[in-house]
């Protein structure tokens, strides 16, 4: 039986779960609560899929948001935000919406030929369209350094995020003091697959693939496996109060391996956007995952593309109001 009991009532975490659990399946427009059986995926999300899911995370218990759910919008600081998961400790995973607007008020452009793809807001939701992953030059190859961002250039997607965040005028300090320091998951930088065998390799020159790109390509399966449970010590994860969603939250979300998608909350029209996770590595450049229309692909670190930013509310954060839709957002 699934309750809401191990979150305090007045919470956000808690109005999540009792709005799914209570409305979904019941009102039209609800996102249903949905416990599947296992954690496998077969594909990416369905036009008709708007179900809040359990899967375990680094914390405990983690409930995401999948397929073109319409009631995760929240208005933070003064803009609008999305709603990812819900993690095992209780707070909240949000990625911006519209940087500019409230949700209730945000009149962006969208893909109108998608019938329910992205929202009004979307387009707005990027920081910056010209950054980079983080590199730095090592053995006259491009290879990660998302954190330091060692390239020498400011075009680096955690600069970017930093720089954002600093701004008071987009997050003023009153509102800072609401935000975790999340240790954010980079994911698997150390070993290294070959991508037609799918064994270890450290053979960089014909080309090796990420524990990511593994599994979530299947090299060869017919099954996607997900997980939120980091492979990284918290010395190997950015400790910080901003970051970037994984490649696997946002296949949870209801995205596919190279492949088109236009079901998920997190779609947006002719925009790509930068993911943590690394991807591949050659011998003279490392990719990281990237997210746009044609599902998830990877791209060298030193190409560029959007960054979206994503900031973790305290389990503690309390419900002012809102049940979640655009036209009546989640406050806190």
């Amino acid at each position: 039986t699934v309750t809401v009991s191990q979150h305090t009532t007045d919470t956000l975490a808690y109005a999540i779960l009792k709005n799914a659990i209570l409305l979904g399946g019941t009102e039209e427009g609800r996102t249903k609560f949905n416990k599947p059986e296992g954690m496998l995926l077969t594909s990416g999300g369905e036009k008709s899929e708007k179900t809040l899911n359990v899967i375990e995370d680094d914390y405990g218990v983690s409930y995401y948001y999948r397929g073109n759910v319409q009631d995760n919008f929240i208005n933070f600081a003064g803009k609008c935000w999305r709603i990812v998961r819900i993690q095992g400790d209780g707070s909240v995973k949000l990625i911006l919406e519209d940087k500019n607007n409230l949700c209730q008020n945000a009149n962006g452009g969208q893909n109108t030929t998608v019938e329910g793809a992205g929202s009004k807001g979307g387009e707005n939701a990027f920081i910056d369209n010209n950054a980079v992953y983080g590199y730095k030059m090592e053995d006259s190859a491009y290879r990660f350094d998302y954190e330091n961002n060692l390239s020498g250039n400011n075009n680096g997607a955690k600069k970017k995020i930093d720089d954002w965040l600093k701004d008071t005028s987009n997050i003023p300090d009153s509102d800072k003091s609401k935000l975790k320091t999340e240790n954010w998951c980079l994911g698997n930088q150390t070993d290294w697959y070959d991508y037609s065998a799918g064994d270890s390799s450290t053979n960089y020159s014909s080309g090796v693939y990420s524990e990511t790109y593994k599994r979530l390509n299947g090299l060869g399966s017919t099954q996607i496996s997900v997980t939120l449970k980091c492979n990284q010590t918290n010395d190997e994860k950015v400790s910080d109060i901003g970051g970037l969603l994984t490649a696997d939250e946002v296949t949870l979300a209801g995205y596919k391996y190279g492949t088109n998608v236009y079901s998920s909350y997190l779609y947006v029209y002719n925009h790509n956007w930068w993911l943590a996770t690394p991807a591949c590595r050659n011998s003279y450049t490392d990719g990281a995952f990237d997210v746009g229309g044609a599902g998830i692909n990877d791209y060298n670190v030193d190409s560029p593309s959007a960054v979206r930013p994503a900031v973790v509310l305290s389990s503690m954060i309390k419900l002012t109001g809102g049940d979640g839709t655009q036209e009546n957002p989640y406050t806190v």
